[in-house]
């Protein structure tokens, strides 16, 4: 598996303040890594600047243009910085692996009716017969 870069992370970060794209679980676990990134860069005011712009910016464009500032700063500190750069890593995997069972988890059902046919769309978890007895 390869590393995380800091530009995957940045993108994390923007996806949850921008678009409001991350899932429930992965909130908790974003606003973490946020937090670790916040506390890295505290008492540096260029850096602590563009992570408010991001926090706060009024429309994605703005925001993405100073996540990318940031993504440049955050990837400087990763290389100079093993432990911090192995933490956030490991929190922004563990944010992927859960985004990607969430999808796995998303069902699309397509039907195309035609002549008057009547269609029916069942998502079912365990197919039972008649009969058949799970409550032993």
């Amino acid at each position: 598996m390869e590393p995380i870069t800091a530009g995957v992370i940045m993108g994390l970060i923007v996806t949850k303040f921008v678009e409001g794209a991350v899932g429930k679980g992965a909130e908790k676990l974003t606003e973490d890594l946020w937090s670790a990134i916040k506390k890295q860069f505290k008492g540096r005011e260029p850096a602590e600047k563009a992570i408010a712009t991001v926090e706060a910016a009024p429309n994605p464009a703005i925001a993405k243009a100073e996540a990318d500032k940031l993504t440049k700063v955050l990837d400087a500190e990763m290389v100079m910085d093993d432990k911090f750069a192995a933490e956030v890593q490991q929190m922004a995997q563990q944010i992927l692996n859960l985004d990607q069972s969430q999808r796995q988890e998303q069902v699309i059902m397509n039907q195309q009716n035609y002549d008057q046919a009547k269609g029916y769309q069942i998502k079912a978890d365990r197919i039972d017969r008649i009969g058949d007895d799970y409550s032993k």
